[in-house]
């Protein structure tokens, strides 16, 4: 009975994935109890497919799973499925295994050794790239393989013999290339067969087309594209050459943090390839770590064109700037946002940047938590730390190089990918940069380093022409005051960053008051007390309205706190029930309240009886034609109208549903009392917003008209499904 019950909830959690509204682990709180540690382990890992099926996934945190099990730590079943889920959310956001089991170590210390297992059970499962961990979808290939065109019977162009890595659309081989192959020698070649099962015809098509563009590409920094082709089970492959070294991600893991000179140089190699694949109208649009192979030689090689775009104005399968490309980690803010005109060659740069911020500091440039990224990305604040903040020992200009590539308005950054590699290579060869207007302190310091013995002999001749002149203590003095103010600012940097540090503790520390002051006032509803809602309600709305449900810890859309709402409300009712004044007016102002609030949650299953039988009595009470009727009425509408569009179409009461839509239409009539961007207007909208075009009824016009009145006049975010 309990696997059976676990099934039912897993079915459950799949349904709800389909639907467009917020989904919470906590809406599960009750279908949860009774199941086995076993059974409550898959409806974990589930709950993570599901949240991953909504691109949601990197919302998932451990703590929604203590929140819904209190004993999760005593429960090592469970606990090894919660983690699992959790690590496979932080590296799917772009963090690597290693950093994402740290980050979970560092934030609960008492599961330190349940994470470190978990990690290494998930490390069997995921790559060190900073995207997603690939599930096991393809079918088993026994190695070596015949694979290609048919050269001869029983014989194909390619052999694959070793599977080397799998990314978001396929596995990669290396494999012998017999066509190009001779007697003595064997010609390796990299295959990446794109899996036919897991991505859609537009895409394959859209890969081999990339792939086809990228052939032009030729650079020494760059693996070049060979060939491309579609396999006797229909599979389409592209042909790499071979390149026998590592990613940098590896490299880095392997050498620990490099020096600036030895990050420079590499990111000088990646720039000069992504400027060969600019000059071929081809941006690269994911350019990380990952994606960069150092080869034998040390030599940085740009890989994977796999998200490349064409620059030159002829792609027709998707409009420029429609889709999210990339890895957060290292997306710029136009690409984020998905402007017009983000997927443009200031994308690569500003990824270029982030690659040299990372190999300089060890830090993602933009933010180690989805939070912190999208906070950036938005343009919210956020701006990365300077490098030398970090790392002290980092030179000014390559500090300044760095920042010019990751700025946020893609104007101010380098003009080119040359331009970068231009800057880098003035850099490594202690050449000023024009741009920096450097001072003839800083120009002379950097002649001393570019050319030693030329520079003593220079400085000796001028030191016996300006003998008995104040000019060396000139420049002396002008080159004390410099340090001394570069100084000064490294100290305010610190300053700063210290004065964050406490604000963030501050921060937290008002948190965990206002939870327990919250969880300390919720006994009250059990005291003999006349109204405890004067001692708790009106502190949980203030408390709303002034530090928002986010920093409340209450999730983004308040659900959490709304529970609180829910219990008081409930409390409140049963006594007006047992006193027998169920029927009087201050009651059913309560019970609209809390049908209000359970459908603002975001459950309308629970929010439908509750809105229905309140609206008939309110009929019982007021005028047939009062406004008030038509509040109530619509509320009750949106509640029915969410309910009957998430059961199967052949379980909807269709007289109800077109009943519900009738009087959503109304809105324009009914909530024209109510100031706009009340909680009578998001509401309603939503509802209207999330129901399907020909649901509504509307026209592509008036549903355009819909969504400017939600969003600009209403204040309504607008939810698409995923």
């Amino acid at each position: 009975m309990t696997d059976a019950t676990a099934d039912r909830v897993i079915d459950e959690i799949r349904r709800m994935s389909a639907t467009v509204g917020p989904f919470r682990l906590s809406m599960l709180r009750d279908r949860l109890k009774g199941l086995d540690d076993d059974a409550l382990a898959d409806v974990f890992l589930a709950f993570g497919e599901a949240m991953e099926e909504l691109d949601a996934l990197g919302s998932v945190t451990l703590q929604d799973f203590m929140d819904v099990l209190p004993d999760l730590p005593e429960r090592a079943v469970v606990l090894d499925a919660a983690i699992e889920t959790v690590l496979r959310a932080m590296v799917g956001f772009g963090l690597d295994p290693s950093q994402a089991s740290s980050t979970l170590e560092e934030n609960y210390p008492e599961l330190r050794d349940a994470v470190r297992t978990s990690a290494m059970l998930t490390e069997a499962l995921a790559s060190t790239q900073t995207e997603a961990p690939e599930r096991p979808r393809r079918i088993f290939r026994p190695l070596p393989e015949e694979f290609g065109p048919e050269l001869a019977p029983g014989m194909h162009r390619y052999e694959l013999r070793e599977r080397i890595g799998a990314g978001s659309h396929g596995v990669v081989y290396r494999a012998i290339d017999r066509k190009l192959s001779g007697y003595a020698s064997q010609a390796m070649v990299a295959i990446k067969v794109i899996d036919a099962k897991s991505t859609s015809a537009l895409a394959r098509d859209r890969l081999v087309a990339e792939a086809i563009k990228a052939r032009r590409v030729d650079h020494p920094n760059v693996v070049r594209v060979l060939d491309r082709g579609v396999s006797g089970e229909d599979e389409d492959f592209v042909v790499f050459e071979f390149v026998d070294g590592e990613s940098l991600a590896d490299h880095v893991k392997h050498k620990g943090r490099l020096s600036p000179r030895r990050a420079a140089q590499i990111a000088r190699q990646i720039a000069e390839g992504v400027q060969a694949a600019h000059n071929a109208q081809v941006v690269h649009c994911d350019l990380k770590p990952a994606n960069i192979i150092i080869d034998g030689r040390g030599d940085a090689r740009v890989a994977d064109f796999g998200l490349s775009v064409r620059t030159d104005g002829f792609s027709e399968e998707e409009p420029e700037g429609k889709r999210l490309l990339g890895n957060l980690a290292f997306m710029s803010p136009e690409q984020f946002r998905a402007e017009e005109g983000a997927h443009m060659p200031a994308a690569d740069i500003y990824a270029l940047g982030g690659i040299l911020y990372w190999l300089l500091t060890g830090w993602y440039p933009n933010g180690t938590s989805r939070e912190e990224v999208e906070r950036y990305l938005f343009g919210l604040g956020g701006r990365p730390l300077p490098p030398s903040a970090l790392c002290p020992e980092i030179d000014e200009d390559l500090e300044a190089i760095c920042l010019r590539a990751l700025s946020a308005d893609a104007r101010h950054r380098h003009a080119s990918a040359a331009g970068l590699a231009e800057d880098l290579r003035a850099w490594l060869a202690h050449e000023p940069l024009p741009w920096r207007r450097p001072t003839l302190a800083r120009r002379t310091r950097l002649y001393f380093r570019r050319k030693p013995r030329e520079a003593f002999t220079i400085s000796a001749l001028v030191l016996a022409l300006v003998a008995g002149t104040g000019l060396l203590a000139h420049i002396d003095g002008r080159y004390r005051l410099e340090k001394a103010e570069a100084e000064l600012v490294l100290v305010q940097q610190r300053e700063k960053l210290a004065e964050s540090r406490q604000e963030t503790e501050i921060r937290e520390r008002l948190i965990e008051q206002t939870q327990q002051f919250i969880s300390d006032s919720l006994p009250l509803l059990h005291a003999q007390i006349p109204n405890p809602t004067w001692e708790v309600l009106p502190m949980l709305s203030l408390l709303e309205e002034t530090i928002g449900t986010p920093l409340m810890k209450f999730g983004n859309d308040g659900t959490l706190l709304y529970h609180y709402r829910f219990e008081i409300a409930e409390r409140v009712l049963e006594r007006y029930e047992s006193a027998g004044m169920s029927d009087s007016i201050e009651a059913l102002y309560w019970q609209l309240s809390l049908g209000f609030w359970k459908q603002r949650a975001w459950e309308p299953e629970k929010a439908r009886p509750i809105l229905e039988a309140n609206l008939e009595a309110w009929r019982g009470v007021t005028p047939e034609d009062h406004a008030w009727l038509d509040y109530v009425g619509i509320l009750t509408a949106a509640s029915i109208a969410t309910v009957e569009m998430r059961k199967p179409e052949h379980e909807r009461d269709t007289e109800a549903l077109q009943e519900a839509v009738a009087m959503l239409l109304r809105h324009d009539e009914i909530c024209a009392g109510p100031r706009w961007g009340s909680p009578i207007h998001r509401t309603v909208g939503q509802t209207m917003n999330w129901l399907p075009p020909e649901v509504l009824g509307a026209t592509p016009e008036q549903r355009a008209l819909l969504e400017r009145t939600l969003t600009e006049e209403w204040g309504v975010k607008l939810r698409r499904p995923q």
